[in-house]
C-alpha cells in the first residue's frame, strides 16, 4: 500500500546504510555481493546532506501536487492519484534537470552517466512482496519512518515559538503566522514535503496519519 517516508533527521547518525540498501534494492541481483560486480554499478536514490545542525537523509517525499511533475517538459514524471508514489518513466526522461530545480527537498539527481534523472520509487516491487522500502528497512536508528497511507503536518501552538524557520523553508507559502503568534499550516496548500518538520528547532511540528 502506498505510504510516506517521514525523515527524523535528529536521530540520523549518517551511517549511510540507507544509501547502501537503496542501491542493492535497485540492483539487478538484489544481493550485496553480486551487486558490487554488476555493470553498470547500482545507484542509490537517497543521499545525505548537511543541514544547519543535523545530517538529513534526502529522499523523495512523494509530495501531493509534486512540483517536479508540473515542471517536467517531457511528462516523464507522473503520479496516479492522491497518496500514490511519484514515479519516473525513464524512457521519456531526457536528462534536462528541470525537475531537479523544482524539487523542494533536492531529492532528484542525475545518474552517473549524466543521461537521466534518478529518483525514489518507494520500492514498489518490494512493497508488492509485503516489504518496507529498503531505506526504511535498513535504517538502524529509525530516522526513516514509514507511514502507511497519507499524512499531514500540524504545528503544536504550545511548542511553537514563532521563530519563522518553518515559513522560510516552505516552498509553497503554506505556513502563516505573525511574530509571537503560533504559526499555522494551510492543509490545502501544503504539499507534504516535510521541510518544516525537519527544520523546526523546537520540535513543534507533528506528523499525523490521515
Amino acid at each position: 500500500m502506498p505510504g510516506t517516508t517521514v525523515v527524523r533527521a535528529k536521530i540520523c547518525t549518517a551511517c549511510k546504510t540507507c544509501e547502501l540498501q537503496c542501491a542493492i534494492a535497485h540492483s539487478q541481483s538484489k544481493d550485496l555481493f553480486e551487486a558490487i560486480r554488476e555493470t553498470p554499478s547500482p545507484e542509490a536514490r537517497i543521499g545525505l546532506k548537511q543541514a544547519r545542525k543535523v545530517v538529513v537523509p534526502v529522499v523523495c517525499r512523494h509530495c501531493e501536487n509534486p512540483p517536479c511533475v508540473a515542471a517536467c517538459p517531457e511528462k516523464a514524471l507522473y503520479k496516479n492519484g492522491a497518496g500514490a508514489p511519484t514515479l519516473l518513466d525513464a524512457a521519456k526522461c531526457n536528462g534536462c534537470g528541470v525537475c531537479m530545480k523544482a524539487c523542494p527537498v533536492g531529492a532528484l539527481q542525475m545518474d552517473r552517466a549524466g543521461k537521466i534523472v534518478l529518483k525514489c520509487d518507494q520500492c514498489v516491487e518490494r512493497q508488492k512482496e509485503g516489504l518496507l522500502p529498503a531505506c526504511v528497512w535498513g535504517c538502524p536508528t529509525g530516522a526513516l519512518e514509514w507511514h502507511t497511507g497519507r499524512i499531514r503536518y500540524e504545528i503544536d501552538p504550545k511548542l511553537c515559538k514563532a521563530c519563522g524557520m518553518c515559513m522560510k523553508v516552505c516552498t509553497v507559502e503554506a505556513i502563516t503566522g505573525a511574530k509571537k503568534t503560533p504559526h499555522v499550516i494551510n492543509g490545502e496548500k501544503c504539499i507534504k514535503c516535510g521541510n518544516c518538520f525537519t527544520e523546526c528547532p523546537f520540535d513543534a511540528i507533528n506528523v499525523v496519519d490521515v
